[in-house]
């Protein structure tokens, strides 16, 4: 991803005592500064995202706009000895094609219900190992909720995206979904019935 102005990491539990700046922002390269921080680095992103115990924390509630992925949900992380580190997915992004069947009308989207059919974790708190990027569930929950950030209307006869994002890992045997909308329970599907593989920085697209 490219950096965003106001941008902040955590290396080895301390967060950067600057942020991204305006020069900075549109790069993929940024520079950090850290009171007392020896190698090796452990760094985290966004900055948000960290727990003061050293976990990583999805939220069970995510943001969604039409048609984009929302990049501060991108959460990522790298390890080195030397002060120049490569961060790596640690998520990847679950899109889902909505299509406004209603001849003439325009739908709203008001929130989407994701649930793991087996109740496998799709967020919650996770121990992240920085050496190989690897996750695991300590505090995991099955089930997000998505609301728009902004008005999410769709056309008629228009398909829109929704993207969102789940930690790396298995999920047997797919995902439920509800879509309610201006017009009430719009959708309710499986997606992925046979089961995903989430793997970093890749989309997986649900076929509705």
């Amino acid at each position: 991803i490219n950096w965003v102005e106001g941008d902040a990491v955590v290396c080895n539990n301390t967060l950067s005592t600057n942020t991204v700046s305006a020069t900075e922002a549109g790069t993929q390269s940024a520079q950090f500064s850290f009171e007392a921080v020896a190698y090796p680095y452990s760094v985290f992103y966004p900055a948000e995202y960290y727990t003061t115990s050293g976990s990583l924390r999805f939220h069970e509630s995510q943001p969604i706009v039409k048609n984009e992925v929302n990049r501060s949900l991108m959460v990522m992380a790298g390890y080195s000895s030397t002060t120049e580190v490569t961060l790596n997915n640690l998520c990847g992004i679950v899109t889902i094609p909505i299509t406004n069947k209603y001849e003439g009308e325009y739908i709203t989207i008001d929130k989407i219900e994701v649930r793991a059919s087996e109740g496998d974790p799709i967020t919650g708190k996770y121990h992240i190992n920085y050496r190989t990027n690897a996750l695991t569930s300590v505090a995991g929950k099955s089930a997000i909720v998505l609301n728009p950030e902004g008005e999410f209307t769709i056309a008629p006869e228009e398909t829109a995206s929704v993207n969102f994002v789940v930690p790396k890992g298995s999920i047997r045997n797919g995902l439920y979904v509800n879509i309610y909308s201006s017009v009430g329970l719009l959708e309710n599907h499986r997606i992925f019935p046979t089961g995903l593989t989430v793997r970093g920085g890749e989309t997986a697209t649900a076929d509705l």
